[in-house]
């Protein structure tokens, strides 16, 4: 057996991954938060049922990708969720 379709597979394979990453992490838009709801279930993907969010800190960072959004508190607490799992989001951007 050859070498050269397995190291080309790989090559393939990391060139691939590494494409995907490069959409993922276009930010799409930052800033201060002014207001805005984070929940649990993200609303928008479809969630039924209770559901449990709480007020994002004003002035905390934000920040938006193609597929998750990711808040920053004042004490340096980073929360990370999917798009759509925010509601009546608004900031000042950067």
């Amino acid at each position: 057996m050859s070498r050269l379709p397995v190291a080309v597979s790989l090559l393939l394979l990391a060139l691939g991954v590494a494409g995907c990453g490069k959409e993922h992490d276009h930010l799409i838009a930052s800033g201060k938060i002014v207001s805005g709801t984070i929940w649990e279930k993200p609303p928008a993907l479809g969630a039924l049922g209770e559901n449990d969010g709480f007020s994002l800190p004003k002035d905390s960072r934000v920040e938006i990708y193609p597929n998750l959004i990711i808040v920053t508190t004042s004490d340096g607490v980073s929360h990370v969720g999917p798009t759509g799992s925010y509601t009546n989001l608004a900031f000042t951007p950067d």
